[in-house]
């Protein structure tokens, strides 16, 4: 959570879209990864294309929970959060006690 995969400021005149390719396993290996961003609206898209799924989703603000949700292979789901605030966005297996290794690409948009 203190070093993000990846740090994105969603900006109208700048960055409205990030891609992030992935992988996460467990119980061996990297079991999450963390991503920050900031909408400069408030309105995201988050898609994840994956090799196994689900993934569990949870999204922080300020280090307090925000959200949290399940996130099958190509789903696409519209995140409402505060425009201008920082939020970390958590990815892991959706079943902790299993034994997978999933390749993922994560789609963030910053919605107008």
């Amino acid at each position: 959570m203190e070093a993000p995969l990846a740090r994105v400021v969603f900006s109208p005149l700048d960055s409205r879209l990030m891609r992030i390719n992935n992988s996460i396993s467990s119980p061996d290996g990297d079991t999450e990864d963390w991503v920050e961003f900031t909408s400069y609206n408030g309105s995201i898209a988050i898609q994840i294309f994956c090799s196994e799924g689900p993934v569990q989703v949870e999204l922080k603000s300020n280090g307090q929970p925000f959200d949290t949700f399940p996130l099958s292979c190509m789903e696409k789901r519209l995140l409402s959060v505060n425009a201008n605030e920082t939020y970390l966005l958590r990815i892991s297996e959706a079943d902790p006690n299993g034994s997978h290794n999933t390749e993922y690409t994560l789609v963030l948009e910053n919605i107008r």
